[in-house]
């Protein structure tokens, strides 16, 4: 009878089936995902012989001193591999439609309830050996942040004394006293000088013109006569 013409290849195995088991064994090209073969019962044999069929009915059956086995052809999956790297970017995507229409805008504060600040500065006559007191007070409805005080005199300029002032007969919005600023200051010299006072205003009337000047007092100062040894 002629023999089947099989196609095979070889497959290593080692120390599956004990010590006895090695070198290399024939392996039939079977596409079914499974290898039949048939193992030497025998002691210290240990030999795997490769068969199509171990049962004989297509092949070549396992002898009596052998047992029939099946062997998978594909192993358990293997460790996931590392991360690919990152792709290239895609292309950008095209315009979105334009949105709706915002709504309305909304309305604003009145002016006058906008809060402004500015300065008002305003000078009084100093006549020579006088002392004198004056107040400049903010617009009607402003309140005073703070000021200054100098006296200006030909000699040069000095600071005089300044203080926060209630204007008399001003009052804010809020019906509290609208503070001004006030100032004294005293020349002592043969010359002329003048009192400049500074104030600063924070209210809705910018107007310098609606600030309020007064001269409080203006008295010559006190003459001693030189007394006899």
């Amino acid at each position: 009878m002629a023999r089947r013409s099989r196609r095979t290849f070889v497959l290593a195995v080692a120390g599956v089936f004990g010590a006895g088991i090695g070198g290399a064994v024939l392996v039939s090209a079977a596409t079914s995902g499974t290898i039949s073969a048939c193992v030497n019962n025998q002691p210290n044999a240990g030999t795997l012989r490769v068969t199509s069929d171990p049962t004989g009915f297509s092949g070549s059956a396992c002898n009596n001193f052998e047992h029939a086995i099946t062997l998978n052809t594909a192993g358990p999956p293997g460790p996931a591999g590392p991360a690919g790297a990152p792709g290239a970017a895609g292309p950008t995507g095209p315009t979105g439609n334009l949105g709706p229409a915002g709504g309305a805008s909304g309305a604003g504060a009145p002016a006058s309830a906008v809060a402004t600040n500015f300065i008002a500065i305003t000078s009084f006559p100093m006549p020579a050996r006088h002392f004198v007191e004056a107040q400049l007070d903010c617009p009607k409805g402003d309140v005073g942040q703070g000021g200054t005080a100098a006296m200006i005199a030909p000699l040069g300029v000095s600071p005089a004394v300044g203080n926060a002032d209630a204007g008399p007969g001003i009052t804010s919005p809020s019906g509290h006293p609208a503070v001004g600023w006030t100032g004294e200051a005293t020349n002592s010299s043969s010359q002329a000088a003048s009192l400049k006072l500074s104030a600063i205003c924070s209210g809705p009337d910018l107007n310098a013109a609606h600030v309020t000047r007064k001269l409080d007092l203006s008295r010559p100062l006190r003459t001693t006569k030189a007394t006899k040894p």
